[in-house]
């Protein structure tokens, strides 16, 4: 399906794992659906009420790990060409949560488009062990993964329209210094 466009009349978009995102205050348009952990959704509206967004903005508190993707996505279910973007937390979820997310989507917005970040066990392993340290002293965990992330949602019938790596990202935006072929060979994760 083709994501929502700008033009698109107030198209759906629905952060899983929403963090501390605030692209329903930046961007102009669109009705916005947060879900995230119980403690991080209540700090946030504290914060920056969900209220106070220029976007229709609804925030859902989700413990992940103990609710079913039907349960907090089943009343978002429609044929519309909604977005969903699961940015941070894919890395936290078990392939088995992951693949039960993607084919809850599937069932329930059948047109939606997904916008994942996700981190291959061999870039956790090369280029994220610090990070994964620091979230784990917080309390945070890494979800054991011994395959690619991505394996979940090709199993529910999705595929890769486009595809963009960190590093390859910061290279095309200046912010990192590297020659092309080390991004080719080296940092391929």
């Amino acid at each position: 399906p083709t994501p929502p466009s700008p033009a698109s009349p107030n198209p759906r978009i629905i952060l899983t794992g929403a963090g501390f995102d605030t692209r329903a205050y930046r961007l102009t348009g669109g009705r916005w659906f947060e879900f995230d952990d119980p403690a991080l959704i209540a700090f946030k509206e504290a914060r920056l009420s969900a209220a106070s967004a220029p976007n229709p903005l609804v925030r859902t508190a989700v413990t992940f790990a103990g609710s079913t993707p039907d349960e907090y996505l089943g009343p978002l279910a429609g044929q519309d060409a909604a977005l969903l973007v699961i940015e941070g937390v894919s890395m936290h979820l078990p392939d088995a949560l992951l693949g039960s997310l993607a084919r809850s989507v599937g069932r329930l917005l059948p047109r939606a488009t997904i916008v994942a970040d996700l981190m291959s066990p061999a870039f956790v392993t090369r280029f994220s062990s610090g990070l994964h340290r620091e979230l784990a002293a917080m309390g945070a965990r890494f979800a054991e993964r011994t395959t690619h992330p991505g394996r979940p949602f090709e199993e529910a019938g999705y595929h890769v329209v486009a595809c963009s790596s960190i590093v390859e990202r910061s290279l095309q935006a200046g912010t990192t210094r590297i020659p092309r072929w080390l991004l080719n060979s080296l940092c391929r994760e």
